[in-house]
């Protein structure tokens, strides 16, 4: 008996073998099995069921001869598989499912199948989502899918395609070249272009919107050109440029200068078009109206007064606030006031401003007679029968003037002395005519027209300014009258500059230490430093200081200051400090200072110690009288500590002082001790015992001080002494 053992590339369910052994009958050469192939609907190519024996019983002993092997090829009777694609070919953008693609297999595998794809198309890689980018069909299935997953956008992008092809299989074959087409249907519609109709005032940019209602996949190209409407080229800067609204931008702007003129006009209007050069849109042209307010107010119409003398026309000037772009048309028509139809001719008639224009006149004609009268008066009043303007009518009142008398006025300037008064400073008749002469003042009448109380006009046409006028410069308008006729009058200004010099001086101290002991001595110094200021409104000329306190000593020449000007650096002074300064505490006193205006009025003021406005003494407070014995005397004439020093002591001439060893033996005693005479120099003047002198030992003695103050209290003070060499 053969026990077999079975192998290959075809498993278990591809056939069938009859039996796993072979029986060989006793005195027979031979037994068989039979493998018997299954027929299924799977491709797996040809495969091999290879037999060997494994084990070899009976038969007297018979044993394999080698290694016995045979193999059975199984032909598959299916042909090689391949595979084609097919799916959904159109999906709307926005659409809530997906585009399905299928790859499926001519005949099903016993191992799976990988289909890898390309994708290319219009639509990019941010248009859809692809689930994979290869399709596996698992071993025994016909077919595998993916999905196209459409990206919802803004963007208007047209209908885009993905197409999707077999890059490689691994495990079948492309059916020839397969390919699948999906087709993103856009759900935007597509942009339309438009221009935003701005208003913009004269002098300011109207800003023109170019925009798309949708943003646009590629750039949109625009080329826009003004054109005239009721604006031309003098209202407005032209254009003609290109604009580009960017790919996924919805706008861009064409900003257009506004001119100013001075002219009023109603609104006006021009017109930016745009044609589309490039990109994807609904129309090709568009267009925008641009309207321009006027920044000129609406004109006012007025008509002036004229003033004439008798025979000569009174021409009123009919005029407008500013310029109109359109004609103005006024009827004008005259009316007696106090002037009647022997005095002017009537005029009633149409003026007419042109465009552009503002005033035109109408004259009048005046009559004369022989007849002295005061000055009469008539109206012309205008009204707008055409034309743009904030009012309706307008009036203007003409004075007719006697000839028979001709007054004339002339303004006339003077600078008088104010401070003092001055009397007759000026005749304003001096320089006005009468009938082309010289007044005389005994013709006229002169009165002042202001209420300056300051002045008084004389009738002979002097001028007197009272005293103490405050400065400054006045317009006295006066009046000149007829006497014969007191409404023939004529006005003049007397223009009056009233002097108001004023000065003003600071005075400062300085105290100088000197001997830097932190203490005032007799002969130390103080500083004194003056500022003085031009405080009023006229140039100051001649201007010193005077100081005088006893024994100061000023330096300084005489200056000139601008009104307003100060100087602080040309007049110093010194002053030396004596022990009855020390005594009193303090030094006191008061400069002052003088300087001289153009009219030559002189002025002065007394120095204060901060401030102009004020008048107070400088007051330098000393500290001198603290007493300080300097206790070390070294009699050695180094000039350094030869005499016993004692600090304040001339303030105090009431006092003694005495001056023991260390046995309490008095060495020394001085009644009026004052540093200068009898000063203790280490020489003894006391007990008979220690000769008077001589200079006392080297060593360590004791001071007694006594002194009273300027109440008569007494005050003592004692301490060790000590002498040396």
């Amino acid at each position: 008996m053969v026990s077999l053992g079975f192998a290959g590339t075809a498993s278990a369910g591809d056939y069938t073998a009859s039996n796993t052994t072979i029986t060989i009958p006793a005195g027979q050469l031979t037994g068989t099995i039979t493998i018997d192939p299954t027929d299924d609907a799977l491709y797996e190519g040809n495969e091999t069921v290879i037999v060997d024996i494994t084990v070899v019983t009976g038969g007297n002993g018979a044993t394999e001869n080698g290694v016995q092997q045979a193999t059975v090829t199984i032909t598959d009777d299916e042909t090689t598989p391949t595979v084609t694609l097919s799916g959904t070919t159109t999906i709307v953008e926005n659409a809530a499912g997906t585009a399905t693609i299928t790859a499926t297999l001519s005949t099903a595998t016993t191992t799976a199948t990988v289909v890898s794809l390309g994708f290319t198309g219009t639509a990019s890689a941010g248009d859809y989502a692809a689930s994979n980018t290869t399709i596996t069909i698992p071993a025994g299935q016909l077919a595998g899918t993916i999905t196209i997953d459409p990206t919802d956008d803004a963007l208007y992008e047209g209908n885009e395609t993905v197409i999707i092809d077999i890059t490689n299989v691994t495990g079948a074959t492309e059916n020839g070249v397969q390919q699948a087409t999906v087709t993103i249907t856009d759900d935007e519609s597509v942009p339309t272009v438009t221009i935003s109709t701005p208003t913009a005032v004269e002098g300011s940019n109207a800003v023109f919107t170019v925009s798309l209602d949708v943003p646009s996949s590629v750039d949109t190209v625009i080329n826009v050109v003004t054109t005239n409407g009721t604006a031309g080229s003098l209202d407005y800067t032209s254009v003609n440029t290109t604009v580009i609204i960017p790919a996924g931008s919805t706008s861009a702007t064409v900003s257009i200068p506004i001119l100013s003129d001075a002219i009023h006009e109603p609104s006006e209007t021009f017109t930016l078009t745009g044609t589309i050069t490039s990109g994807t849109t609904s129309n090709i042209t568009v267009s925008g109206t641009g309207t321009i307010t006027d920044s000129n107010g609406v004109p006012t119409l007025s008509i002036s007064n004229p003033t004439v003398s008798e025979g000569s026309p009174a021409v009123f000037t009919v005029s407008l606030s500013g310029v109109s772009s359109v004609d103005t048309v006024i009827n004008v028509v005259t009316t007696n006031g106090t002037a009647g139809s022997l005095d002017y001719s009537l005029v009633n008639t149409t003026v007419t401003i042109p465009a552009g224009s503002t005033s035109v006149t109408v004259g009048v004609p005046t009559l004369t007679d022989a007849i002295n009268e005061s000055s009469e008066t008539f109206t012309l009043t205008g009204t707008i029968t055409a034309g743009s303007t904030a009012n309706t009518t307008a009036m203007g009142t003409a004075t007719i003037s006697d000839t028979s008398i001709v007054l004339i006025a002339n303004n006339d300037e003077a600078s008088p002395d104010g401070i003092n008064g001055s009397l007759e400073f000026i005749n304003v008749l001096d320089n006005d005519l009468r009938n082309g002469l010289k007044i005389d003042p005994s013709d006229v009448n002169i009165q002042q027209k202001t209420t300056f109380t300051y002045f008084e006009f004389n009738s002979d046409g002097t001028v007197n300014i009272l005293p103490n006028t405050p400065g400054g410069t006045y317009e006295v308008i006066y009046e000149i009258c007829e006497k014969a006729g007191s409404n023939n009058c004529t006005t003049a200004v007397l223009k009056v500059f009233v002097e108001a010099p004023s000065i003003a001086i600071i005075k400062t101290a300085t105290f100088n230490d000197e001997d830097n002991s932190g203490y005032a001595n007799a002969g130390e110094t103080i500083t004194y430093n003056f500022k003085i200021t031009n405080t009023g409104n006229v140039p100051l000329s001649g201007i010193k200081v005077i100081d005088n306190l006893p024994g100061i000593v000023l330096s300084g020449q005489p200056i000139s200051l601008q009104v307003g000007e100060s100087d602080e650096h040309t007049f110093t002074a010194t002053y030396s400090i004596s022990q009855s300064d020390i005594n009193n505490g303090s030094v006191t006193n008061q400069a002052s200072v003088t300087g001289q205006s153009p009219l030559g009025v002189v002025v002065e003021d007394k120095s204060d110690d901060k401030n102009n406005a004020d008048d107070n003494p400088t007051v330098s407070n000393i500290e001198g009288c603290v007493i300080k014995v300097f206790n070390a005397v070294s009699p050695n004439n180094d000039n350094l500590n030869d005499e016993l020093n004692i600090r304040g002591i001339e303030c105090y001439p009431d006092n003694t002082i005495e001056i023991y060893n260390r046995w309490g033996v008095l060495v020394f005693s001085r009644d009026r001790y004052d540093n200068s005479n009898g000063n203790f120099k280490g020489i003894s003047e006391g007990r008979t015992t220690i000769k008077q002198s001589e200079k006392l030992p080297v060593g360590t003695y004791f001071y007694i001080l006594k002194y009273k103050d300027s109440n008569a209290k007494q005050h003592e003070s004692a301490g060790y002494l000590y002498l040396s060499n």
